[in-house]
């Protein structure tokens, strides 16, 4: 850490960020007032962080960058998994795509149909208890 502040004292690095998979560090590390951005994985499945993590971000200034927005693989619905993150203006997207269409895909459900319907919202509860319940049963 000494190493990078030094080098965004030099103006080498303009900002710093850390990444985190666990909600207590990632708390503890934007609390710090070193960090500027935090990346977290964030989607309909693992939706605690909009509860705790997010606002905390809001709160103090740090910009919020969501990773896993598939949930890792598990929703493969990616109209769903898109719009229910696009509620939350402030945060940016970063979505592991393995294909050009993917990313033209993404970006269509943005540019032309962000808002989620009724039905989408039922599906995505469906998608979730299923995936809740026998797969993730800690979360």
């Amino acid at each position: 850490m000494a190493a990078v502040e030094k080098a965004r004292d030099k103006g080498i690095v303009r900002h710093i960020g850390i990444t985190s998979h666990q909600i207590d560090v990632a708390k503890k590390a934007i609390s710090s007032g070193r960090f500027e951005t935090v990346m977290f994985p964030f989607n309909f499945i693992e939706s605690e962080v909009a509860d705790e993590l997010i606002p905390l971000c809001r709160k103090l200034d740090v910009g919020f960058i969501c990773m896993k927005p598939m949930a890792g693989g598990l929703v493969d619905n990616a109209s769903i998994a898109i719009k229910y993150l696009l509620q939350y203006r402030d945060i940016a997207l970063i979505p592991g795509i393995e294909k050009i269409t993917e990313i033209e895909e993404i970006v269509n459900i943005a540019d032309h149909a962000p808002n989620m319907t009724g039905a989408e919202k039922s599906e995505m509860r469906r998608i979730k208890k299923n995936v809740r319940g026998p797969l993730l049963p800690s979360l």
